[in-house]
């Protein structure tokens, strides 16, 4: 049924993406707004903006709220983006929200894309469902964000470096700007530790947003900021939302799936900007000081591919190339000419991710110790399945 549900959308919607908020305000008119009909946080962020969503989420949730979660991109299941209580939106509610928008479409010759329709969904299905709130992930920069129609209690920006440069802007600057854009007048925002650039200090100011920023911890590992920037926020809603310190303890110590997730020798990651990279490689030498790694990698092409690959390749002994099942996957001929120019470290193509996973199965206890799965979203579903399989 998973295939059945992308191509629903598919063929009622477009793949591209919204320059302006136009199609999504003139949706929401349509629909009578059911964004506006439960209070909701909005979170944006270049990384850690799924991971802090699931935490403030699962905190909400122990305290005994009936909590949207509505996340993006999904890694096994186009239902995970949509979920409430931790329960995925059903086949048949999706099925159902989706055509009666393509309905509506036709008849007032509406044209959203993917990422609008999906965001509708989750706003239809957080009003009929009556949630007590909903944390709501941006999916791509912020300001023109089809998410950014919601008015929220909360905004957070998580962190700011380079992605998406062709749609969001060269500079962090200008990319800071886009997250930015989340913020809104007087409504409190949390900045993360990575995020505290002058630009968005200066349109919070001007929106007279009070500003919170999280505990800084020496030493802290990017799990342990994302939790902390999770806590900072749920500290915030505390009058709105009261919530006990055992539940909030509890909320942030969760992790999504494939954040710095082990299975066996295995860590996968979905790692997909310099940023990331550093950060998860920083968090394996913490864990594992002494180890070997090798690493499997497939990667968008629209990504920042040759420094996160010179980043990886200095930290791990053998690179396996693979290229993730989406049209947007970097050929491994690519990656392979990146490397090659660096003269790092060793690398093979391979097949597939599985084929790769069976390789490093075979070598992994005479070369290394532990083996990276890292890069896009979109090799995660093949990586899981493979391992399930050894």
């Amino acid at each position: 049924m998973t295939a059945f549900l992308q191509q629903l959308i598919d063929q009622h919607f477009s793949k591209g993406t919204a320059l302006d908020l136009r199609g999504a305000q003139r949706l929401a008119e349509e629909l009578g707004h059911p964004q506006k009909m439960f209070p909701s946080i909005h979170i944006a962020g270049s990384n850690g903006k799924g991971s802090v969503a699931m935490k403030m989420a699962e905190a909400l949730h122990l305290a005994g709220y009936k909590v949207g979660l509505y996340t993006s991109p999904h890694i096994e299941c186009i239902r995970e983006r949509i979920a409430i209580q931790k329960e995925w939106i059903s086949e048949r509610e999706f099925e159902d929200i989706v055509e009666s928008l393509a309905a509506l479409c036709k008849k007032k010759q509406l044209h959203p894309t993917f990422f609008e329709i999906l965001t509708f969904v989750a706003f239809l299905f957080f009003s009929q469902k009556k949630v007590d709130i909903a944390v709501i992930e941006t999916g791509l920069g912020g300001r023109l964000d089809p998410t950014n129609i919601i008015h929220p209690i909360l905004s957070v920006i998580t962190s700011i470096s380079k992605e998406h440069t062709a749609l969001l802007g060269a500079t962090e600057e200008r990319i800071a700007y886009e997250k930015a854009g989340i913020l809104k007048r007087q409504v409190p925002a949390v900045i993360g530790f990575k995020a505290r650039q002058k630009v968005i200090l200066e349109q919070a100011l001007a929106l007279e947003s009070p500003l919170v920023f999280p505990e800084i911890v020496e030493g802290a590992c990017y799990d342990e900021e994302n939790s902390l920037t999770a806590k900072a926020g749920l500290q915030v809603i505390q009058d709105q939302f009261p919530m006990c310190k055992e539940n909030i303890d509890l909320g942030v110590s969760v992790r999504p799936s494939c954040r710095f997730e082990e299975i066996g020798p295995f860590i996968l990651d979905v790692a997909h900007n310099p940023d990331a990279f550093f950060r998860l490689l920083q968090m394996c030498r913490k864990r594992y000081p002494l180890d070997k790694f090798a690493a499997i990698i497939a990667i968008s092409e629209d990504k920042d591919a040759r420094s996160c690959l010179q980043i990886l390749s200095q930290e791990v002994d053998f690179l396996y190339l693979v290229e993730a099942k989406t049209s947007r996957a970097l050929s491994k001929k690519r990656m392979a000419d990146f490397l090659s120019s660096f003269g790092l470290c060793s690398f093979i193509e391979k097949g597939s991710v599985a084929s790769a996973i069976e390789e490093a199965v075979l070598l992994q206890p005479q070369k290394w110790d532990r083996v990276l799965i890292c890069g896009t979203f979109y090799m995660m579903q093949e990586a899981k399945r493979a391992l399930l399989n050894l």
